[in-house]
């Protein structure tokens, strides 16, 4: 005479929720297998150069003015 132990898959439903961060796309999802796969990409945004006029004081030489460059993204 045998034992057998037997421990099934639930039939109840399953819910799984996840916080993707900022810039992350999802481009697909499959199930495979009992298996789920998500295909994420991270999107990079693109950086912009500003330049900014910058003059100098009376007591600097006058009509001198310098430029420099400014990188305006955001870094969080």
């Amino acid at each position: 005479e045998r034992l057998y132990l037997h421990r099934g898959i639930a039939s109840r439903q399953f819910k799984k929720a996840f916080v993707l961060a900022d810039g992350i796309e999802i481009l697909g999802a499959s199930l495979s297998n009992g298996l789920l796969n998500i295909d994420l990409q991270k999107i990079i945004p693109e950086t912009k150069a500003q330049k900014i006029k910058i003059t100098t004081d009376e007591n600097d030489i006058p009509g001198q003015a310098e430029t420099i460059d400014v990188d305006t993204s955001s870094k969080d």
